[in-house]
């Protein structure tokens, strides 16, 4: 998956990326905790090189993309909805809706947290102006133990509708056949 990046020194160094793996401490989760890490965690990186502290210039933050897997899918889709302007591609890969993940989409949203209260100081931008979320990528392995596919295709569909995700960007779903939990492979390669 995405890990050989990091280990390919030829493959990163053509690349033109900057890859970022945040590590959560024991505790905090993507499912419950994901307005918050992103508020907190997140976007304090990604303030520190639109203030102009990226004195190489490498980053575009017109290219911004979002992955995220399994329960890291759940900080994808909150992203998505939170933080449109910043994102431009969000890629939630094994997306399990059985748990409080994405269904915290509109809770959240109805908690004040959203992108119209946008979360960080250097970040005035709103939903109105400039969208950078041109689609939402979600996968899901047919053959996943944790919850069915389908049940969860169609609890993230609802919830992101509802979120007002799908008015903004497209949605693309996939759903690899014969394909359980651990399919990154699939997604990634």
């Amino acid at each position: 998956g995405l890990m050989r990046y990091a280990h390919q020194k030829d493959c990163g160094s053509t690349l033109g990326a900057v890859l970022l793996f945040p590590q959560l401490l024991e505790g905090e989760s993507w499912d419950q905790d994901g307005p918050e890490l992103l508020k907190d965690f997140v976007m304090p990186v990604l303030n520190q090189h639109k203030d102009g502290n990226d004195s190489d210039g490498f980053w575009d933050m017109d290219r911004i993309a979002i992955v995220g897997y399994s329960e890291g899918a759940s900080g994808v889709l909150h992203a998505a909805e939170l933080y449109p302007h910043i994102f431009s591609i969000a890629v939630a890969s094994a997306v399990n809706a059985h748990n409080d993940g994405p269904s915290s989409l509109v809770k959240t949203r109805h908690e004040g947290i959203s992108a119209c209260s946008t979360p960080g100081a250097s970040l005035k931008a709103t939903r109105k102006a400039s969208q950078k979320l041109k689609i939402v990528i979600t996968t899901f392995g047919q053959m996943d133990i944790l919850s069915p596919a389908t049940d969860d295709l169609k609890q993230v569909i609802g919830e992101l509708a509802q979120a007002g995700v799908t008015n903004i960007a497209p949605l693309h779903a996939r759903i690899y056949v014969g394909a359980g939990h651990i399919h990154w492979d699939n997604v990634f390669n």
